[in-house]
Order: structure tokens, then C-alpha cells, then sequence
């Protein structure tokens, strides 16, 4: 709990909204899906904020809130940047995951990457309730040409999101998609 001084200082020197926007590089957005004090729709207000060209993100299923270092995405996705290593999966367009026909998901890639996803994962959740309390569940995908896709659950399925996982067992992730009710 802030005061309302407190507050004030916060948003103008540590608010996300008011930085993110001007971000002209590569950043990593990386949470879990059970994340207490940054739930998964908070995440993704501000991973929206930054110009789908230069952010990557990866949300590992089932995870919660903690100051954990030891994603190997993380330095990966450093030496990527600031060494000229091997990046991390780009997904085409804006990162998203889409319904298409029969309770089909899919994902566009940028074709560079193709051969080097490994395995795909469909992630989705079946409850209401807050975010970081919500059960989820994965069931398997596969590529489709320059695409990824899995079949969604038959019903019932209230958010969703892919994740590609590459030759090194480096995870990167559509941003989740809330279902229309």
C-alpha cells in the first residue's frame, strides 16, 4: 500500500506504461502463467506497449511469482543481443495465437526458423477466478508448412497461448489470448 506521494513518485519514475512504448531494441518478456503480484493480463498490457519487432516473450506454464535466474532464455537471449549468437525464435506478425476453422490453433513463424522448433505446445485454462490461481494445461502441437498448430480443447477453454521450444530446449510464446465469451 502507497501513499499517495508514494504513488505519484511511482508512476513517474517506475510506471512500465510510461517507458515501454520508446523501447527501440530487443527485449525478453519472460513470467509464468500463476505470477501473484504480475498476473499473466497485467503481463501482457505491458509486452503490448512495446513494437512486436524488438520483443520476444516466454511464459512458462504452471509458473509462479519468483526472482529466479536461471532461464537459460534469459542468457541466450543476451548473447544473442550483445554477442551476435544464434537468437531465439522469432514468431511472425504480432505474436499471437488464433482460432482458425475446427477449434484449431495457429501461429505464423518467420521461415528462417522453421527447422529449428522442436516441439510445440498448445497452454490453455479452463477457469475463472484470479489469474495466478487458474489451472492450466498443455496438450502438444506440431508444424504446419510456415505455421504451428494444435487442436484446442473441444470446449470450455478460456485463454490460451503456443509455445515453440527450439533445437537448444530455449522456450519462447505467443501472448495469450482471452476467449470471447
Amino acid at each position: 500500500k502507497m501513499s499517495p506521494e508514494q504513488r505519484t513518485l511511482w508512476v513517474k519514475y517506475f510506471e512500465p506504461s510510461k517507458y515501454l512504448p520508446g523501447v527501440r531494441c530487443p527485449i525478453l518478456f519472460i513470467t509464468g502463467t500463476n505470477d501473484e503480484p504480475y498476473p499473466l493480463v497485467i503481463h501482457e498490457k505491458s509486452v503490448r506497449l512495446v513494437d512486436s519487432k524488438y520483443a520476444t516473450l516466454t511464459v512458462i506454464p504452471r509458473l509462479p511469482h519468483g526472482h529466479i535466474w536461471t532461464f537459460p532464455e534469459v542468457d541466450a537471449f543476451i548473447d544473442s543481443a550483445l554477442k551476435g549468437q544464434e537468437k531465439l525464435i522469432q514468431i511472425s506478425g504480432s505474436a499471437i495465437c488464433v482460432i482458425v476453422g475446427p477449434e484449431t490453433a495457429v501461429a505464423h513463424l518467420d521461415p528462417r526458423y522453421l527447422d529449428r522448433v522442436k516441439k510445440v505446445e498448445l497452454h490453455y485454462t479452463q477457469q475463472t477466478g484470479p489469474w495466478p490461481k487458474r489451472e492450466w494445461k498443455s496438450v502438444e502441437g506440431k508444424i504446419d508448412g510456415d505455421r504451428v498448430t494444435a487442436q484446442m480443447p473441444k470446449e470450455g477453454y478460456l485463454a490460451y497461448y503456443m509455445s515453440l521450444t527450439d533445437e537448444r530446449g530455449l522456450v519462447v510464446s505467443t501472448r495469450h489470448q482471452v476467449r470471447e465469451e
